[in-house]
């Protein structure tokens, strides 16, 4: 009975602990261009130094507390774009996508946005590329980062063996884009 009781005690703790709502200073521009600098409720853990699927705290709207204390609510259909600072020192911007939030990973001649949501308790992301002649392509979980990236950079043949090479993760696409760029 001891153990049963300190297994239910330390699971409480633990999931009190490392569950809690955080608040991040951030700027919001609406799309009325009206600038809001306030602060947004998000929920973090201790997984992750902190900071824990964050993109879905603001998925389809954001919880934002006023100078007064006050807690509300925005629609992501109302934010044209939001730039915060994360619990680990990075900083991210987020802009409007079909009335929904999603986080810009690059902005060149290629715009690069990843779009995350929730299924069945698993964060799903989708990425969305979209070149300067207005040509986008939807990467997500069942289709190859690789045919999309050549079909986005086609007229830069050049990087076929670097696409080909590189390992497909944040910081590969970073680079080919960059390349891309001609940077």
């Amino acid at each position: 009975m001891k153990t049963k009781t300190l297994f239910i005690i330390l699971s409480f703790t633990y999931s009190f602990i490392s569950y809690a709502q955080k608040t991040l200073d951030t700027e919001i521009i609406l799309t009325s261009n009206d600038t809001l600098r306030t602060k947004i409720r998000i929920y973090a853990t201790v997984i992750d130094n902190g900071f824990f699927n964050n993109e879905l705290n603001f998925y389809k709207s954001v919880r934002i507390l006023d100078g007064d204390g006050n807690k509300h609510k925005i629609d992501a259909d109302f934010i044209k774009q939001m730039k915060f600072v994360d619990l680990n020192g990075k900083k991210r911007t987020f802009v409007q996508n079909s009335g929904k939030l999603a986080e810009l990973k690059y902005n060149g001649k290629i715009t690069w946005l990843r779009e995350s949501y929730q299924y069945n308790y698993s964060k799903i992301n989708t990425d969305y590329l979209k070149n300067e002649l207005g040509e986008e392509v939807k990467m997500g979980e069942f289709n190859s980062y690789r045919n999309k990236l050549k079909q986005i950079t086609k007229s830069k043949p050049e990087l076929k063996s670097l696409i080909e090479e590189t390992t497909m993760n944040d910081a590969g696409i970073l680079l080919i884009l960059e390349k891309y760029e001609g940077n």
